[in-house]
């Protein structure tokens, strides 16, 4: 059995409560339980978030199962497939891409969900137009290992160098370096 994960590490019950995850991830699930269940492939659902929701949606879905907080991410993604991004609303730099690239998680996004990554969609990850294209390509290549393989082993190519912390870090510290010799008074001394 093939299995998918969907990851919001920082859901969190204030966040969630009419938030943009929430938003995301209801009509998702109505698109995608059915087609997974029939396709024999599971969901999982990682990261925190009210009680009620996943109640409410536990009653709803048979493919889908609500894991919480994980203690050990790398080795939770390590037994999956596919790395999931569904936001349609809330844009910007999704961190759970750097989770999957970096844990070896191929991903397939709904197209514009994965800003800022230097990554091109076909070649480094799948991208589709709708939830329901979404899940339903899912099914057509979550047992065509060799491509996953190939993807996931192509973002963290690409990826690798762009986001290593030891020089990120470094970029980091000189650019709040600059800044802060700018704010400085400048004094003028005799």
């Amino acid at each position: 059995m093939a299995i998918l994960i969907l990851y919001a590490r920082a859901w969190t019950i204030g966040y969630i409560q009419g938030s943009d995850k929430q938003i995301n991830l209801s009509p998702f699930l109505e698109a995608a339980d059915p087609i997974l269940q029939n396709a024999g492939i599971g969901l999982d659902v990682v990261g925190e978030g009210p009680a009620s929701f996943q109640k409410a949606w536990e009653a709803r879905v048979k493919a889908t199962r609500f894991h919480g907080f994980v203690d050990n991410l790398g080795e939770f993604l390590a037994a999956r497939r596919m790395g999931l991004v569904v936001e349609q609303t809330g844009g910007g730099f999704k961190l759970k891409t750097l989770d999957y690239i970096f844990n070896r998680v191929p991903i397939a996004p709904i197209r514009g969900s994965i800003a800022g990554l230097p990554m091109t969609a076909g070649l480094h990850y799948l991208s589709f137009e709708s939830m329901r294209e979404l899940v339903q390509g899912v099914v057509a290549v979550i047992d065509d290992i060799e491509r996953l393989n190939f993807m996931q082993q192509a973002a963290y190519e690409k990826c690798d160098s762009g986001f290593d912390w030891g020089d990120r870090g470094v970029t980091l510290y000189n650019a709040i370096c600059r800044a802060a010799r700018q704010q400085r008074p400048t004094t003028m001394r005799s």
